[in-house]
């Protein structure tokens, strides 16, 4: 997948054909066809149905995406959590809001988890978890969940201040977190997971214009799932 777009990613029309008949074609086109589903199809069901694909950890009764890729190379060739954060990023393209993940959702990316507090302390690290676990939730509610969580493992809430500071890291690091104004009109911003931003990053000069970005580049030889 390429960044930036605001567009679902473009198999072509024979994509497929790069693929061995069989399990490994099967695979792709199950993947291709929710990814379709997730960006461009307007009904909420299949909406809903591709987001379980994407994320759940595990299902008895249908194949995953973790599935799929084990098939198509595993990975050796196919990063899945670099593809669900592209998802992710395109979710805050759309100001889309998908339903709060369950606790069979695959968890945050290690490494992106280990850079959140890396870069902002453990305030970071989960506070990306939240952020994951529920795209477009709103800076006072990470907030206050974070707190929460802080509170009920070690007895230290941290301040405003420290929150603050935190989600500025993340924010301030490649846009590890996106924002977009409150959809309820309140001061506070709606936040998503995006592990980086190309386009932000474009438009301040951070990164050049020219050319097109391959999504995986920005995520180095990271291979957790």
């Amino acid at each position: 997948m390429r960044a930036p777009t605001a567009k679902a990613p473009k198999a072509g029309p024979r994509a497929y054909e790069l693929f061995d008949e069989g399990p490994e074609r099967d695979a792709f086109l199950l993947v291709y066809g929710h990814a379709y589903n997730l960006l461009q199809h307007d009904d909420v069901d299949a909406r809903h149905a591709a987001m379980h694909f994407f994320y759940d950890a595990a299902d008895e009764d249908r194949l995953t995406f973790q599935d799929a890729i084990e098939v198509i190379g595993g990975g050796t060739t196919v990063r899945g959590d670099v593809i669900r954060l592209r998802f992710m990023y395109e979710f805050w393209l759309r100001w889309y809001k998908p339903p709060v993940m369950g606790f069979e959702a695959s968890p945050v990316p290690d490494f992106i988890e280990a850079k959140a507090c890396m870069v902002g302390g453990i305030e970071a690290g989960i506070l990306a978890g939240e952020i994951w676990y529920q795209p477009g939730i709103s800076l006072t509610e990470a907030m206050a969940k974070t707190a929460d969580i802080c509170d009920r493992t070690s007895g230290d809430v941290p301040s405003a201040a420290r929150m603050k500071e935190a989600i500025d890291a993340l924010i301030a690091d490649s846009y590890m977190v996106s924002t977009r104004p409150s959809s309820d009109g309140s001061p506070s911003s709606d936040l998503w997971l995006t592990g980086t931003n190309p386009l932000l990053l474009t438009e301040q000069g951070r990164l050049a214009s020219r050319g097109t970005h391959v999504w995986t580049s920005f995520f180095g030889n990271s291979t957790s799932r």
